[in-house]
């Protein structure tokens, strides 16, 4: 309920002529905020971060925290929310390209058939909305698929070897604090 608020809430903010940069600069602000604060109050050993976990907690904000955010605040700015949403969450589908061309995962009937209707289930939301594909901004467009493809790398570097997933286990056990920081927030 909080992440589909989250957005309606974005969206309004947006039309108020909140730009995308400041919004996310805003929100990420305090989610970590509250975050930190959680976890300097019940568990302060979760906010010691190891070197070697460095680059890969960078890399996890950077792309998928503020480029996925910016892209999808960006695509606000041009298309609906559901819309954005529909397309930023083809990231599952994203992955499966990414594990189909590095030959790390498997691809099965049902994977297939899976990527694919989701995919004609975007076309015809497309095509069914009043003036087809002429009534759609194509840059809102890219902008929301360039928020799912970020994504699709957030989940693939956090369950990759870089280290991310270790850094990650790190705070679980704080994720309570985290979701509900992230889902009002970030």
């Amino acid at each position: 309920m909080l992440w589909g608020f989250s957005g309606v809430v974005t969206k309004y903010l947006l039309r108020r002529h909140v730009r995308p940069d400041e919004l996310l600069v805003f929100r990420t602000t305090i989610a970590a905020a509250i975050l930190f604060i959680w976890l300097g109050l019940k568990s302060p050993r979760l906010l010691k971060v190891r070197r070697a976990d460095l680059l890969s907690l960078i890399l996890l904000g950077a792309i998928g925290l503020a480029l996925n955010q910016g892209f999808y605040y960006l695509s606000l700015t041009m298309v609906s929310v559901g819309y954005s949403l529909l397309l930023q969450y083809l990231a599952p589908v994203h992955l499966m390209v990414y594990g189909a061309l590095s030959k790390t995962e498997r691809m099965t009937g049902g994977k297939l058939m899976a990527a694919f209707m989701a995919i004609c289930g975007c076309v015809l939301l497309v095509l069914g909305q009043q003036g087809g594909m002429a009534g759609v901004s194509l840059a809102g467009t890219l902008f929301a698929i360039g928020s799912g493809v970020c994504f699709a790398f957030y989940t693939l570097l956090a369950r990759s070897d870089l280290g991310a997933e270790r850094a990650l286990k790190r705070t679980r056990g704080e994720s309570g604090a985290k979701t509900r920081a992230l889902c009002i927030f970030g």
